[in-house]
C-alpha cells in the first residue's frame, strides 16, 4: 500500500492560489505514476491545518481542492485527515463542527468524526488501523496535547498487527524556541512502543522529520507544509511513502523548487529519499 502523506494545506487562504493548486496536483500526479500502479490503492493521510486561522469558509476550497485531486489521480484514493490548530473554529460546542462536514462531503462516511468525548477515531483500510489522534481537541492554539485515555482505548481493541497513527503536532521540538509540541508526548510515546505502533505521522512544523525510535520499531515521520508560502528555505513539500509486509519499506520527500528545469517548464517536485529507513 502507498501511502500519500501531506499536512499543513491551509487552502483558505484565498481563490488567488487557485493557478497554483492546479499546478502542484498536476506534478504530484505526474511524480506518484512513476511508482505507483493504476491497481494500486493509495491513502492519502492529512494531517491537518485544512483551513487557515479558524476560518471555516476555507472548507469549501478544500473540498474543490481534494475532489479535483480524485480526478487527476485517477487511483482509488482513501482519505485520512485529522484536524490541526488552525482547524479549531469558534462553533459551540463543538469546534470541529466544520472539519467534521468537511470530512463528511469528501469521504461519505461517518466513522472520522472528532467531538469532545471522541478525540480519537481508527479507520481500518485492508489490514492496516489508521488510528488519527486530534492533538488540538483541547481548542488551545499555542501547543499539542493528546487525550491518552481515549487513545490507549483504540490501542487496546485495535486486533491488527499494522498500527499507525496519524496526529497533527510533532511529538520532540524540532528547536529551541520550539514550544507548540504535544506536551504529553512521551507517554503517547510510550503506549505506541507498547501497542505495536509501526508508525507515526505528523505535521505542524511545516518541515521534514524522521526518527526511529524504540530500538527502531517505530518510525516518527513529519512532512513540510504543502501551500503555505515557505519561509527562507523552507519548500513546500509532500511524502510518498510504501508500507509493505508490517513495515514503511520506502519513504520520499517532494520537495518543490521554483527554478528548477525539466520537461519543459520551469518549477517542479524534487525527490529525496528519507533517510533511517
Amino acid at each position: 500500500m502507498w501511502i500519500l502523506h501531506l499536512s499543513d494545506v491551509h487552502l483558505a487562504l484565498g481563490e488567488n492560489h487557485k493557478i497554483r493548486h492546479d499546478l502542484f496536483l498536476k506534478l504530484m500526479s505526474e511524480k506518484i505514476e512513476e511508482f505507483v500502479a493504476m491497481k494500486d490503492k493509495i491513502v492519502v493521510i492529512i494531517c491537518g491545518d485544512i483551513i487557515y486561522k479558524g476560518d471555516a469558509s476555507g472548507y469549501g476550497l478544500a473540498t474543490c481542492f481534494f475532489q479535483k485531486m480524485k480526478e487527476i489521480f485517477g487511483y482509488q484514493l482513501m482519505f485520512c485527515p485529522c484536524p490541526g490548530n488552525h482547524d479549531i473554529t469558534s462553533d459551540k460546542p463543538n469546534c470541529f463542527h466544520a472539519f467534521n462536514k468537511f470530512v463528511w462531503d469528501l469521504t461519505n462516511e461517518t466513522i472520522i468524526n472528532f467531538s469532545v468525548d471522541a478525540t480519537a477515531v481508527c479507520r481500518s483500510i485492508e489490514d492496516i488501523d489508521f488510528v488519527l489522534v486530534n492533538s488540538a481537541y483541547h481548542g488551545q492554539h499555542t501547543y499539542g496535547c493528546v487525550n491518552l485515555d481515549n487513545l490507549e482505548a483504540i490501542l487496546k481493541n485495535s486486533k491488527s498487527c499494522n498500527k499507525i497513527i496519524i496526529t497533527h503536532h510533532n511529538l520532540i521540538p524540532v528547536n529551541s524556541g520550539d514550544r507548540s509540541t504535544i506536551v504529553n508526548a512521551y507517554r503517547l510515546l510510550q503506549l505506541a512502543l507498547a501497542y505495536d505502533v509501526k508508525a507515526i505521522l505528523h505535521g505542524h512544523g511545516h518541515m521534514e522529520n524522521i526518527l526511529l525510535i524504540g530500538g527502531k520499531k517505530c518510525r516518527l515521520i513529519g512532512v513540510g507544509s504543502l501551500f503555505f508560502p515557505p519561509e527562507d528555505n523552507l519548500n513546500n513539500q509532500f511524502n510518498l511513502v510504501k508500507y509493505a509486509n508490517g513495515s514503511i519499506t520506502e519513504a520520499y520527500a517532494y520537495r518543490y523548487i521554483g527554478d528548477l528545469h525539466g520537461q519543459g517548464r520551469v518549477g517542479d517536485f524534487q525527490k529525496e529519499r528519507l533517510n533511517e529507513l
